[in-house]
Order: structure tokens, then C-alpha cells, then sequence
């Protein structure tokens, strides 16, 4: 990754903590519980082609939180809660073992 890209990352990250927490995210059970929701749900829906390739499509959990989350808070709300819901479930699909990394996709 380029240090540029890394910088990009970083402020984009800063603007969505920035938003969620200037009123103390008073909706974070309720937005945990969206997100959840929708995780298993893609889970459900991507578990025929991860039976077979050892792939998901996290293009469609992104587009899925994104249209939830924009919904019900608007374009700025909406993407801070993308951003740090997207960051929270790639680790939780990563702990629980629903994907590959990229690495481990190599090694096969």
C-alpha cells in the first residue's frame, strides 16, 4: 500500500469516528444489531459459492450495509457507520474463519 493511500485511509477513518461519536452514537446497539442482521444474512446467501471456491463476495455486504445505513441516516451518517461496520465485520469474518486471506488464497 502506497503512503498515500495509507494517509487517505486514515482521514476517511478519522472523518467516521469524528461523526459517530460527536453525539456519544447514542444508536450503536440498534446500528450493532443492523449490521448483524445483514452479516448473517451475506453469510446465508454466500455460503454456496464459498462451498465451492472458498470465496464471498464482500462487494455485497459493503452495498448492503451502505443502502441500510444511508436509509436511515442519511449520506454522512450512513457512511461513517459503512466505514467503521465494514472494518468490525472483515475482522469478525476473518475470526471466525468465513474468509481467506489473500495469503492463504496463494498458499492453495
Amino acid at each position: 500500500m502506497k503512503k498515500h493511500d495509507k494517509k487517505l485511509i486514515d482521514r476517511i477513518w478519522k472523518r467516521a469516528i469524528e461523526y459517530i461519536t460527536k453525539d456519544g452514537w447514542p444508536t450503536r446497539k440498534i446500528d450493532e444489531a443492523i449490521a448483524d442482521r445483514i452479516y448473517l444474512r451475506w453469510l446465508r446467501e454466500t455460503q454456496e459459492t464459498w462451498s465451492m471456491s472458498g470465496q464471498r463476495d464482500r462487494d455485497l455486504l459493503r452495498d448492503a450495509l451502505e443502502e441500510t445505513f444511508s436509509q436511515h441516516y442519511g449520506e454522512e451518517g450512513g457512511e461513517a457507520r459503512l466505514i467503521i461496520f465494514s472494518l468490525l465485520l472483515e475482522c469478525r469474518m476473518r475470526r471466525e474463519g468465513h474468509v481467506k486471506e489473500r495469503s492463504e488464497l496463494w498458499r492453495q
